[in-house]
C-alpha cells in the first residue's frame, strides 16, 4: 500500500500522512521508539526527505517517550 500511496500522493499529502500517524501515535500522550521508528519506516517508504520527517517528528517532541525520564 505504501509504494501505491508513494506512487500517487503529491509531497504535501505524504507529509499530511506522517504528521498523521505521530498524531495517533500520540493520542496516549506518548510515543514510544517502537512507534517512532515504523513512522520513520513508512516515511522512508514514501521516499520523504530527512529533514521532512525531522520537521514534523519536532512537533511531536513532547510526547516522545525517548526524550521523557
Amino acid at each position: 500500500m505504501a509504494r501505491e500511496f508513494d506512487r500517487i500522493a503529491s509531497t504535501a499529502q505524504k507529509r499530511g500522512l506522517i504528521r498523521c500517524l505521530f498524531g495517533v501515535a500520540a493520542a496516549d500522550q506518548s510515543v514510544s521508539t517502537v512507534e517512532d521508528n515504523q513512522i520513520r519506516q513508512i516515511a522512508s517508504e514514501l521516499h520523504l526527505d530527512r529533514e521532512d520527517y525531522t520537521a514534523i517528528k519536532a512537533d511531536f517532541s513532547e510526547y516522545l517517550a525517548v526524550l521523557r525520564k
